[in-house]
């Protein structure tokens, strides 16, 4: 005979527990009428029960599964469903990628280990983590289960259906009243991406109470109510599949893949003594301008030698041997014959990308020779003669 004395607990499912948001809802509708009516009956009721993950958000989840008892009793009675165990089914998926060692359980009100996890409430409950389950009973082979009233059997979950206790007509029990979930939490082992799917039993029997009897605490004043073909404590394997799909697929990684620099051909030595105005473009790996790339990190600017300065533009009176900057227009200035200038594209460290880089060389006298060569006549002497100079 169940106790009316327990308090019931019902731990809403869309509200912020510890930070985890839980956005479904995962209810199912239990209906028991008097033994002397219909049999009763479960009903799935209408809920979302389906979560996307991105790469962007943490690889974490939180499945719920909850059962409400709708019966409404005939005027003068009241209904109640005891729960003595609560499974939640891990089904295949859950256990390749899902970490195992991440899991937390639903307790009275905490968070308990899924194995070997303990709470206070309805009369001491335990949870168990049962993997390669091969029994009847067992809809799946591995599976979390909540046994309640280990240390006081009376104080099991005890949920009333919809129960009108002044008989005026109304329902004076809430959704809250009439509902009962568990929850497990969990992340996603490194490196995995698919499917979490779970699914649930409950372990319940059906009463209704006399009111008239009087006696809560008298047997004669409670009988059992048949659902699902069963007076006697059973398993209800209806449940909504839940699951979490992880499909992250990384984008590519985008990288500077081509550099082209203007002036591209060897300046003359007026060029190059000259405003050199120097253009850059830069391609990424998809053939995108680099420059609207998350990872543009600049170009920079430098000669060997360091004759002349940078200029980002006409306003820019300083100038600098060696430009870091994200403009790709610069004026090199005052700059001598045998001038190179470089450029190339920065990476997030501040070095060159080797593929995003280029130069230009000026034209320098490197030699010199005179045609004739040899000892000339002595001073005062007349002579005449053919000169031929290259450089």
């Amino acid at each position: 005979m169940p106790s009316t004395s327990k308090k019931i607990i019902f731990i809403a499912i869309s509200i912020l527990i510890m930070g985890i948001s839980i956005p479904y809802s995962y209810a199912i509708t239990i209906t028991g009428t008097r033994h002397t009516s219909s049999s009763a009956s479960l009903e799935l009721t209408e809920s979302n029960y389906e979560q996307t993950l991105s790469c962007e958000e943490a690889l974490d989840a939180t499945h719920a599964h909850g059962y409400e008892n709708t019966t409404r009793p005939e005027t003068g009675y009241s209904s109640y469903m005891v729960f003595h165990k609560f499974r939640i089914y891990l089904h295949d998926d859950f256990m390749d990628y899902v970490d195992l060692d991440t899991l937390e359980c639903s307790g009275y009100d905490e968070w308990i280990p899924c194995d070997g996890g303990y709470s206070d409430g309805f009369g001491g409950t335990t949870t168990t983590l049962i993997t390669g389950d091969t029994s009847s009973d067992a809809i799946y082979p591995n599976y979390i289960e909540w046994q309640y009233g280990v240390n006081d059997s009376s104080q099991k979950p005890l949920i009333p259906g919809k129960n009108d206790y002044d008989s005026n007509g109304t329902i004076d029990t809430t959704t809250d009243d009439r509902d009962m979930a568990e929850y497990v939490y969990y992340a996603f082992a490194d490196g995995t991406h698919g499917e979490a799917t779970t699914t649930s039993s409950v372990y319940v029997k059906f009463w209704e109470y006399d009111r008239s009897c009087g006696d809560p605490n008298s047997s004669s004043c409670w009988e059992a109510i048949e659902e699902s073909g069963e007076t006697s404590t059973h398993w209800n394997n209806d449940t909504y599949t839940v699951y979490t799909d992880f499909t992250c697929e990384e984008e590519e990684s985008l990288y500077c893949a081509d550099l082209d620099m203007t002036p591209s051909t060897t300046l003359s030595s007026s060029e190059i003594q000259d405003n050199v105005d120097i253009t850059v473009t830069s391609e990424d790996t998809n053939g995108d301008d680099w420059e609207d790339a998350e990872d543009f990190n600049g170009y920079r600017y430098w000669a060997e030698p360091a004759n002349g300065k940078f200029y980002t533009s006409g306003l820019d009176i300083m100038g600098d041997t060696v430009l870091e900057t994200d403009d790709s227009t610069v004026i090199y200035k005052n700059g001598s014959a045998g001038d190179s200038i470089f450029v190339c594209a920065l990476d997030q460290d501040g070095d060159c990308i080797d593929v995003c880089s280029a130069g230009v060389n000026s034209v320098v006298c490197a030699n010199m020779e005179l045609t004739p060569s040899g000892s000339m006549a002595a001073p005062g002497t007349s002579y005449s003669m053919a000169l031929d100079l290259k450089t």
